[in-house]
């Protein structure tokens, strides 16, 4: 079974956030903006080798038919 790895997203710390794949603090008032700052941080950081396959992780339920 393959082992699924999810990508890195922002977890809460107290006052900050940080990323969770290498731990890098972001206060809640960088600007321009906290998503703006972590995508950059993403980007420049944490490049896949892989491309991307169009497979998105979602969360929730299936669509009711």
């Amino acid at each position: 079974m393959a082992r699924l790895s999810l990508p890195p997203h922002l977890v809460a710390q107290g006052v900050i956030k940080r990323c969770s794949a290498c731990n890098h603090p972001f206060p809640l008032d960088v600007k321009p903006s906290l998503s703006r700052a972590f995508r950059k941080h993403v980007e420049d950081v944490h490049q896949t080798v892989a491309e991307d396959d169009g497979r998105k992780l979602t969360m929730g339920f299936a669509p009711k038919k």
